[in-house]
């Protein structure tokens, strides 16, 4: 399981984060549902809100969780996508993620983010949500997936 791509998307000022989730065990496995996500800087928890049905600006699918099955070394894949700093921001310095029904979390460096790339949580300005909220998708067979339900 890993990071398998990070960075600023066609949508300006949109940044994204594609994980990519291996079986890597002996026998088949399924994952259903949205991702348990926490972004951390050092051990400090950043106060990020999640959505997962994105009405939002994001080019993510809207497709709602179905059951993937993974037979050894399969994948799946699960994106999360949120609008850009506009200020400095706390940097988000690690990922972990878990899936619904699985055991154990996994933990995703994200330090070597490039500049300008960088996942910072920005305090909400009022009801202004930029830089403080994070969509989510479903697990799903595909990359192409994570994408398939937005007219790009």
């Amino acid at each position: 399981m890993g990071l398998l791509g990070e960075g600023v998307s066609a949508v300006a000022g949109e940044l994204e984060i594609v994980v990519q989730l291996t079986n890597r065990g002996l026998h088949a496995c399924a994952l259903s549902g949205y991702p348990v996500v926490t972004f951390l800087n050092a051990s400090r928890v950043l106060g990020f809100s999640y959505q997962h049905t994105p009405p939002g600006p994001f080019n993510i699918t809207t497709a709602p969780p179905h059951r993937v099955s993974l037979r050894p070394g399969a994948s799946a894949y699960v994106e999360m996508a949120k609008e850009a700093c506009m200020s400095s921001g706390t940097r988000a310095t690690v990922l972990q993620l878990r899936m619904p029904g699985t055991k154990g979390t996994l933990t995703l460096s994200l330090l070597a983010a490039e500049p300008g790339q960088w996942w910072g949580y920005c305090e909400a300005i009022g009801n202004q949500r930029v830089g403080d909220q994070i969509d989510t998708t479903p697990a799903e067979p595909s990359v192409r997936k994570l994408f398939s339900s937005v007219n790009l």
